[in-house]
């Protein structure tokens, strides 16, 4: 059997550690010899190049994409695109995730529900069906890809994950 398992960090912010479901994954990759990776990121959806994400946020008039844009690259990085922060308050928020945003003026805008019916199917919103579709963007290329990792722990990421589905082939 060849297979890989990429798995989303769901992590809030970068020392966040792993949560129990996602260790048993791993607990079970290991154990089964089965090759994984889990994303440094928060989620898959924190890979999408800015310059898709601009062009949406232009093309719909979008003003949450547009404060999205302007958060700092770690910020990005384990912001949750899809609920942002709904009805949260900044002050019960845990310590790492509001140095994350300490000097975001949007933080009000990201407290708001986020609609964009871009992403919605048959009436019903589909974020998670629809908003990866954008990795099929015109703007995503290797060069906007590698630029929306250049600033991460692990620059190598995208790369190293290329490498271990490589070696299944």
């Amino acid at each position: 059997m060849r297979v890989i398992v990429i798995i989303d960090s769901d992590r809030q912010f970068p020392k966040m550690q792993f949560k129990p479901d996602k260790q048993k994954i791993i607990d079970f990759c290991v154990q089964n010899e089965i090759k994984y990776h889990i994303l440094e990121k928060r989620e898959m959806e924190n890979y999408i190049p800015d310059k898709v994400i601009d062009y949406i946020a232009f093309e719909t008039n979008n003003e949450y994409l547009k404060a999205y844009l302007n958060l700092l690259p770690i910020a990005k990085d384990f912001f949750d695109i899809e609920k942002g922060f709904y009805n949260k308050n900044y002050n019960k928020l845990p310590e790492e995730v509001k140095a994350l945003f300490k000097n975001d003026d949007n933080f009000k805008l990201f407290r708001k529900k986020w609609e964009n019916k871009k992403f919605y199917r048959n009436g019903k919103m589909s974020f998670k069906s629809e908003f990866p579709k954008l990795f099929e963007h015109k703007n995503v290329t290797q060069q906007s890809l590698l630029d929306r990792v250049k600033h991460q722990k692990n620059k190598n990421e995208l790369q190293e994950i290329l490498s271990k589905i490589n070696e299944l082939l």
